[in-house]
């Protein structure tokens, strides 16, 4: 795929990158393999990350009428309006319950992306959608690629976490990511009073943006930490009133901010962030289980998207070749179809 898609000129790729993404495509597909062989029966391949789903909403993305020029690229055109499914999650690798300390995650997948708007990214497999993926906190505890090898090969040798943050010597010691370890690992009382964040940069045009979906109305409180609270609090929510999130960049412009260290973060009073759409998620009944499944089958990746999006930096070079991998390796075990690109307008049964 490298030489379909030479580096973005704000990029300085390592030169044994090829060698990193085989190695953590490798590796990710290690761990759900193990997990497959240890899970009980009925075996089910989770996801290596984000395996339970919380809620698969649909929403609408509205884009601000007057968004000025500047930022108007892609899918964020004045006025426009486009159809999404909404995947809220927990971030664990296992289906844990929502009353557990965990990072949570909300993906948007854009439906009725339309080829006036631009080139797609080279090797993309969906063809009309624009994938955005972000998680309640503004920098990652892994750095670059390098580290997240390490990072997960030690997962798939069933050692702890903490085994990464101590494994050299005491002045190495990654004592910042274990702070932003420490951080993720929360207990919010509404997955939708959640303010979400890309981690990483992306291309806005000519732009180097990060992203951030921050709520805009106080959310109904889970009443208890039971097993699914999280949903049922997000179903109570959804089933009299809408959820919105402003949908906000943040662009670097000529600062010189961090584009390979996921991280560092970039300061709001040196790179102050800008609304450019509002993502409702409508009144709606509760997720059905067959929506759930279909939400599993989906594939979410910052891959999936027009080249006026492109990913950027160290790991989401690395998530070029690992999910499609993963994903590989998942529907393999589970015997299920290839992951399909929807529409936007698919109806499911309501549970009995």
């Amino acid at each position: 795929m490298a030489d379909l898609l030479p580096p973005d000129p704000v990029e300085t790729p390592a030169d044994d990158e090829a060698a990193l993404a085989q190695a953590l495509a490798a590796a990710i597909q290690d761990v759900i393999q193990q997990q497959y062989a240890g899970a009980a029966a009925p075996k089910v391949a989770l996801r290596d990350a984000h395996a339970k789903i919380v809620s698969l909403v649909r929403g609408e993305l509205r884009v601000l009428d007057d968004l000025p020029a500047s930022l108007a690229h892609g899918v964020f055109q004045p006025g426009a309006r486009y159809r999404c499914w909404v995947r809220l999650s927990n971030g664990d690798g296992t289906v844990r319950s929502d009353g557990e300390r965990d990072a949570r995650g909300l993906a948007i997948k854009v439906c009725g992306v339309g080829e006036a708007l631009g080139d797609r990214l080279p090797g993309d497999t969906e063809r009309a959608t624009q994938d955005f993926l972000l998680i309640d906190n503004p920098t990652f505890f892994v750095r670059n690629a390098h580290d997240y090898l390490e990072f997960v090969q030690q997962k798939a040798a069933g050692k702890s976490p903490l085994r990464w943050v101590f494994a050299r010597a005491p002045w190495q010691w990654r004592l910042k990511e274990l702070c932003t370890m420490l951080r993720l690992q929360r207990a919010p009382t509404s997955i939708l009073a959640q303010t979400f964040h890309s981690m990483t940069p992306y291309r806005l045009g000519p732009n180097v943006v990060k992203l951030r979906a921050r709520p805009e109305q106080p959310a109904v409180p889970r009443t208890d930490e039971s097993f699914d609270s999280l949903r049922a609090a997000a179903s109570a929510q959804l089933a009299t009133g809408a959820a919105r999130f402003a949908i906000e960049v943040q662009p670097r412009g000529d600062r010189d901010l961090s584009i390979e260290d996921a991280a560092v973060l970039w300061p709001e009073a040196d790179a102050p962030f800008h609304q450019v759409a509002v993502l409702e998620l409508p009144v709606q009944p509760p997720a059905s289980a067959a929506q759930r499944a279909f939400g599993d089958r989906l594939s979410f990746s910052p891959w999936h998207g027009l080249v006026a999006h492109r990913p950027l930096g160290s790991l989401n070079r690395m998530r070029r070749a690992v999910y499609p991998a993963a994903a590989t390796t998942r529907h393999g075990l589970n015997d299920q179809k290839p992951p399909f690109e929807p529409t936007g307008d698919e109806v499911f049964p309501a549970d009995g």
